[in-house]
């Protein structure tokens, strides 16, 4: 075990009370909600990331600052075998930001 998950969750949790517009406190948290809890709970995680990074203007995608939680997002339901999901995550985080080689990446890999 890598260490106390519930501290670390914590942490990440206040994080995003400190500077809710933050999209890397969001991704690591959703990230380990991934590989510690639930689907569910990641989404969710991801979901309240992306409405609060949300940038003006930045369309249904939220804009660039939103891309890598649309992609982490992407991740997760390719894992959880979700492709179709994974597929709207990925085409998300490539409209937020076209130069997404995270996205590219995990596209290319899941299909």
């Amino acid at each position: 075990e890598l260490g106390d998950i519930d501290s670390a969750r914590d942490l990440l949790r206040r994080g995003t009370e400190v500077n809710k517009r933050h999209p890397p406190v969001w991704q690591a948290w959703g990230v380990l909600e991934t590989r510690y809890s639930t689907a569910k709970i990641a989404r969710d995680v991801f979901q309240q990331g992306i409405w609060a990074c949300a940038q003006p203007g930045g369309g249904q995608s939220g804009g660039r600052r939103c891309a890598r939680l649309w992609q982490a997002w992407g991740v997760l339901e390719a894992q959880e075998g979700d492709h179709a999901a994974a597929r709207r995550c990925f085409s998300r985080a490539l409209d937020a930001d076209q130069r997404n080689v995270a996205a590219l990446t995990a596209w290319t890999k899941m299909e």
